[in-house]
């Protein structure tokens, strides 16, 4: 006869309370196992966004980049990305490589991101507008490179506002599928908008071809570069868009000066795209653009639509991480 004080096996019964103790133990093991996993995840994203952003004039391994913007769709959320990239590069103390970097690395999850990417953004603007704002030297690099991360911090600040104004476009500013078509008031403002966003952008372009072209040996620009490629052409190519809307809806708008504009926008960018194949930089990338020689006719009648797409790409795990 078995001792009361001990459980017997052979007198216990499963039944509901049963169910409910196995249910409940199971929940709290999935609850510690996500728990693991997200502190996992939150810690190696801290470190790749530090390795990201060393002050070597190396560029960021893909991996650790990649990182940070599977990141974000893995767990459907930008915040972490944000709060950890403002505290790593205000931690910089005014190192202009680190917060070059910390920019080029906050563009790319900006433009390839989970959408809270750019809709979170906006909270940070001020960041963007301190750097952007900061006249004082900068260690670890010349004046040029302290000139350059202030031009790259008011570009990004505008490009966080014009998402903020139209939070129908994707990182690449192509439009998201189902969101609510533009009136011809909007689609003129937004055409000013990019036009000012091109010169921003274009700008500093110049500048950065300059740079790079001074020093090949330093990578450490690269990475912006391409992102600043992939921006301006999407800047561009959305104006042809707005631009043949507000042609086909009429209203009392001075066309004629804005188209001008977008043309001399259009060969600007084309001139500086021919610079970087001439240095065989991106060259790939920018071919794939087909970028016309000649400004497309924003007067045509065969209008095409926005370039749309998904709300969201296929989401996929990100890849593996040894943290290294």
């Amino acid at each position: 006869m078995a001792h009361r004080g001990l459980f017997n096996a052979e007198r216990f019964q499963e039944g509901p309370l049963t169910n409910d103790l196995r249910f409940g133990a199971q929940t709290q093991m999935q609850t510690q196992t996500q728990t693991q996993t997200s502190q996992e995840q939150l810690y190696a994203l801290t470190n790749a966004i530090k390795k990201a952003t060393l002050k070597d004039d190396l560029a960021p391994k893909a991996k650790h980049v990649d990182y940070c913007v599977e990141y974000t769709w893995r767990n459907e959320t930008a915040l972490y990305f944000w709060s950890q990239i403002k505290a790593q590069s205000t931690g910089a103390k005014g190192n202009s490589v680190r917060i070059f970097k910390a920019l080029a690395l906050a563009h790319r999850v900006m433009q390839d991101g989970h959408p809270t990417a750019r809709s979170m953004a906006p909270r940070y603007l001020d960041w963007f507008v301190g750097i952007s704002e900061d006249e004082r030297a900068q260690k670890g690099a010349g004046v040029e490179m302290a000139g350059l991360v202030r031009e790259y911090a008011g570009c990004l600040a505008e490009k966080v506002r014009l998402h903020s104004r139209y939070a129908g476009f994707d990182g690449l500013l192509r439009e998201i599928e189902g969101t609510p078509t533009l009136s011809s008031a909007q689609n003129y403002s937004l055409a000013l908008d990019l036009q000012n966003m091109h010169s921003q952008f274009s700008k500093f372009f110049s500048n950065l071809l300059t740079q790079i072209s001074a020093d090949r040996s330093a990578k450490s620009l690269d990475p912006s570069l391409l992102c600043v490629i992939k921006e301006t052409a999407g800047v561009q190519r959305l104006a042809t868009s707005v631009l043949r809307s507000v042609y086909r809806e009429g209203g009392e708008y001075d066309l004629a000066a804005l188209r001008v504009k977008y043309e001399e926008q259009h060969r600007e960018l084309r001139e500086l795209l021919a610079l970087c194949l001439q240095q065989s930089l991106f060259t790939q990338e920018i071919e794939s653009l087909e970028f016309a020689e000649t400004p497309p006719d924003v007067q045509e009648e065969a209008l095409p639509a926005y370039e749309r797409v998904p709300e969201y790409h296929d989401q996929h795990d990100p890849p593996a991480y040894d943290g290294r």
